[in-house]
């Protein structure tokens, strides 16, 4: 291999190493700087706004790229999209970018800022900004007591408001009760105030409250639907109102009668029960101490049996 040869290969070996290491050209000295504004935490469903502020602190103008890359981890990560123009000299570009994200969790928004074409070395390697999705949201439980229910009967309807939310709600109430359909609403007589006031409820942590009613007499069986409105607020202050509907079970008196007479039929068959195993213990009693006064008769005359037997023993051997 000639000298010229070996040369040749040995250039071509050097711009594999370091041009092919990395497909991306860094700028030598780079003009632009930028400066990000960005929410830690956004709202699930809402709007929000990182701004990139990139300023050219050189006496002449250039051209830039800016890489928004989202949700995606991976340093060769190709730009969801990207905004271009150029700067004058000692001007600052404010670019704001508006996102709604979803769902539920952290979400992340890295930046890669070209100047002319080349890239600004402080945007790599790559760091995202990572961005917390969150909800604002409340739960219900409830209790019907008793159950199940009857006509001309009254229950009681226990509610747990719960804050499934990662910050806190203030101003909780209840807001509404109502029965659905509307044309329902002479069935069931609420007997408590109907708007409560739970006020400020932590993350994770719920409140409870009672209501009281009574059923019509002419009520018919079935399963009735009663809507339960909660009205709250978030630490922006932003309102919020979550419908929730409760399950109430009506059985028929029919269904209550039966059961009472099932109720009274194994109550008399208790009591028969009790009675009879009083009868049987007095009986053992009375056999008891019938066989206790036969042994210690017994008992009385084997003892006489055995002196008797003693004498005329004596006697015969005497």
């Amino acid at each position: 291999m000639t000298k010229s040869l070996k040369l040749f290969v040995l250039i071509l070996l050097i711009s594999f190493v370091f041009l092919g290491t990395d497909n991306v050209s860094h700028a030598a000295s780079a003009a632009l700087s930028m400066t990000i504004t960005c929410p830690e935490r956004a709202y699930l469903g809402e709007s929000f706004v990182c701004q990139v502020d990139i300023h050219n602190n050189d006496s002449v103008s250039h051209n830039y790229v800016l890489w928004w890359i989202v949700d995606n981890t991976s340093s060769e990560a190709m730009p969801t999209f990207n905004s271009s123009g150029v700067i004058q000299s000692n001007e600052t570009a404010s670019l704001p970018q508006s996102f709604v994200f979803a769902p539920v969790g952290y979400h992340f928004i890295a930046l890669k800022l070209f100047q002319d074409d080349l890239l600004v070395d402080e945007t790599d390697p790559y760091s995202p900004i990572s961005v917390e999705v969150v909800k604002i949201d409340t739960s219900i439980a409830y209790l019907i007591n008793p159950s199940p229910i009857y006509p001309n009967s009254s229950f009681t309807m226990s509610l747990w408001v719960r804050n499934e939310s990662p910050e806190a709600i203030n101003s909780t109430r209840i807001d509404s009760i109502s029965i659905v359909p509307p044309d329902l609403r002479d069935k069931f007589t609420q007997t408590s105030s109907t708007s409560t006031t739970l006020g400020l409820i932590a993350p994770g942590a719920a409140k409870n409250v009672t209501y009281f009613f009574d059923v019509a007499h002419d009520t018919l069986p079935g399963t009735y639907s009663f809507r339960v409105s909660v009205d709250f607020w978030d630490s922006r202050d932003n309102n919020y109102i979550n419908a929730y509907y409760v399950q109430v079970v009506v059985s028929s008196r029919e269904t209550l009668d039966a059961f009472s007479n099932f109720q009274l039929q194994v109550q008399n068959s208790l009591d028969k029960f009790r009675y009879d195993l009083g009868v049987l213990q007095q009986s053992v009693t009375v056999v008891t101490i019938f066989l206790l006064i036969v042994m210690s008769i017994l008992a009385i005359v084997n003892m006489w049996y055995a002196r008797r037997l003693s004498r005329i023993r004596r006697k015969l051997a005497s």
